[in-house]
């Protein structure tokens, strides 16, 4: 059973297109999931800090100061967190403003 190879020859702003193309795919169906509740539940450091909009240096400098989110260890060295943890430190980080508090 032999298959025809085939060499494909492209530009380099061919290639970037179709990374680009790949990567913009990538990022809206993942928006989409999280906007629909269909993300995932449990998260890697770095799918933690691009959900929460910080740098993953960040969460390292957090835990090591002991603040910022919930995290977990479940593998000994591999931080996870949960969207619930962070979602929960982001409403604690909620403030109202002055023209909320006085309306009640």
């Amino acid at each position: 059973m032999q298959q025809d190879a085939r060499v494909v020859v492209i530009t380099p702003e061919e290639l970037r297109e179709l990374v680009a193309t790949s990567v913009r795919r990538a990022v809206s169906e993942a928006l989409r999931d999280v906007r629909d509740g269909n993300g995932k539940h449990v998260m890697t450091e770095a799918e933690a800090a691009a959900y929460l909009g910080f740098a993953p240096n960040t969460l390292r400098q957090w835990r090591a100061e002991g603040v910022g989110p919930r995290y977990s260890k479940p593998a000994g060295s591999a931080v996870r967190y949960s969207r619930k943890a962070l979602d929960e430190w982001l409403d604690r980080g909620t403030l109202a403003t002055a023209a909320h508090s006085l309306r009640g």
